[in-house]
């Protein structure tokens, strides 16, 4: 997948919102990690389920699908026993290890973009340097998962009457910190389109964020064809744009 080219995905993903993007465009430019964490604090959730605040205004710009607006929830609170939890953290934490060395000669190394340094990034420069190296990783284990055709492990969860697949779990000791991280790196990266809900659950006095997967994209024949597909529209998009004769036209 194309780092560079498939951020603009989130720029369609957001087109419902687009029309106010002038205004909002100065929050995501003076973002603030540290702005975002304090907004948070104490006042964000009601009910397990993420408010429009204040998230809503550190990350203006999210893509339609991070929105935390009009009934869509990006992260909820799991009810389950510390024993279940300590259970999916273990479980988890081996599925994503048989991935990274089942996967590991399964990568696709080539890409458009191979210049590209997501170091770069607005947010990830302004992580401090725990998220940074969090961040590094989850680059790492969730490139493997969208170059990877072979299918993945996951841990799939029964809860509320709903089946999820979870594949991937975060310790994290602040909401609020981790709240924001979600947002910076979901934002940055919508090439990883097979990431769904996230979870919050706890376990021996230990927090944890589970990613979700999205649709049957467990399959790697399923997630290889939707990554074909994305990265075809996404080509022609390209070609349409890099035939612009100047920077701001390109922009535009």
């Amino acid at each position: 997948m194309n780092k560079m080219i498939t951020k603009i995905i989130s720029a369609v993903a957001a087109v419902a919102i687009m029309a106010s993007q002038c205004i909002t465009a100065a929050y995501a430019d003076s973002f603030s990690f540290e702005d975002a964490v304090n907004l948070g604090e104490t006042d964000y959730c009601a009910e397990n389920v993420m408010t429009d605040e204040p998230y809503e205004y550190a990350f203006a710009e999210l893509p339609a699908d991070c929105s935390v607006m009009d009934g869509i929830e990006p992260i909820r609170t799991l009810e389950i026993s510390e024993e279940e939890t300590a259970e999916l953290v273990e479980q988890i934490n081996a599925n994503m290890e048989h991935n990274r060395i089942f996967a590991a000669d399964d990568i696709v190394t080539e890409s458009f973009d191979s210049d590209y340094d997501y170091t770069d990034d607005l947010y990830y420069a302004q992580l401090p340097s725990d998220y940074q190296k969090l961040y590094q990783q989850m680059i790492t284990d969730f490139d493997l998962v969208l170059n990877s055709s072979k299918d993945i492990e996951v841990n799939t969860l029964t809860y509320q009457g709903a089946s999820y697949d979870l594949f991937y779990a975060i310790p994290y000791t602040d909401i609020d910190q981790i709240s924001a991280f979600y947002y910076a790196f979901t934002y940055s990266n919508p090439q990883y389109f097979f990431t769904d809900i996230c979870f919050f659950s706890s376990s021996g006095g230990k927090n944890y964020m589970f990613f979700n997967l999205y649709n049957n994209f467990k399959d790697g024949s399923v997630r290889a064809a939707a990554k074909s597909e994305i990265d075809t529209v996404t080509n022609d998009w390209m070609t349409e744009i890099n035939a612009c004769p100047d920077e701001l036209s390109k922009e535009c």
